[in-house]
């Protein structure tokens, strides 16, 4: 047995390096980068950081019946969920100072667990004194655990909320694939597109946020085609979205209208 199997991994080995030309074209992929780093609102730059773009075969027009979903969807907003579950100030504050959606986004400072601080959370507060409990009065460890102390509908329940409200837009349509902005609001970079052997060395895609982006008071959904070239890496500026961009454009309900101080 083994001196039929040594012989016969060789063959593989040399049938992989050895490939047709035409099956080679398989592996030339291509990359494109979603850069977001110069994007303005009201001739403001702000912070696209943690923010999941998807990459859908064909361009605007071949994806006109998700941009409708796009535009019409209902979506609550993240002041209008966390305000729903009668989270406090400070807490749905905490999260716009960074638009974060989950306290899974950012590092919690101790001063947010300082009840003498005026911008201390008390969600945090009460998630952190129950953790000196559990851990025998172990301040590390209660602060390392302490988003595991939180109420499970203040940590995931707007996660999967937007989970919903995706698989509604989306309509049954899997994205190509999806990525996500890095945390210094820079870019995202999709990998390894495919282009088979036979195929054009060109293909026309779109790249979407698709669930809102809140900023201020408004949301906002980029919707972009581009052309992505075999063997190529691309670029795709957020900042300008004169050719190939719809960008849907939404005044967000306002459920709590506490004025935060570190709002950016």
């Amino acid at each position: 047995m083994i001196g039929i199997r040594r012989p016969t991994l060789i063959m593989v080995l040399v049938s992989l390096f050895a490939l047709p030309s035409s099956v080679a074209a398989q592996l030339d992929n291509g990359n494109i980068e979603v850069n977001v780093k110069n994007v303005k609102i009201d001739g403001k730059p702000v912070k696209l950081s943690r923010k999941r773009f998807y990459m859908f075969a064909g361009g605007l027009k071949e994806n006109a019946a998700l941009l409708e979903r796009i535009k019409v969807a209902e979506i609550t907003s993240r002041n209008c969920y966390y305000n729903g579950l009668k989270a406090s100030d400070q807490y749905i504050c905490w999260l716009q100072s960074e638009n974060c959606e989950s306290p899974f986004c950012r590092v919690v400072e101790p001063r947010y667990l300082d009840a003498k601080d005026k911008q201390h959370v008390p969600e945090f507060l009460e998630a952190y004194n129950k953790g000196l409990k559990l851990f025998n009065g172990r301040a590390g460890i209660a602060r390392d655990w302490l988003i595991t102390n939180m109420s499970d509908d203040l940590v995931n329940g707007y996660y999967r909320q937007q989970q919903k409200a995706l698989a509604a837009i989306l309509g049954g349509i899997k994205p190509f694939q999806s990525a996500m902005t890095d945390t210094a609001a820079i870019r995202t970079i999709f990998i390894d597109i495919p282009f088979a052997a036979g195929s054009p060395p060109k293909a026309k895609y779109l790249f979407s946020n698709v669930l809102p982006i809140e900023i201020g008071n408004k949301s906002y959904v980029w919707s972009c085609e581009r052309d992505v070239e075999a063997g190529k890496s691309v670029t795709l500026n957020l900042a300008r979205t004169d050719r190939g961009c719809e960008v849907v454009e939404r005044e967000l309900k306002v459920c709590n209208t506490t004025q935060c101080a570190e709002a950016k």
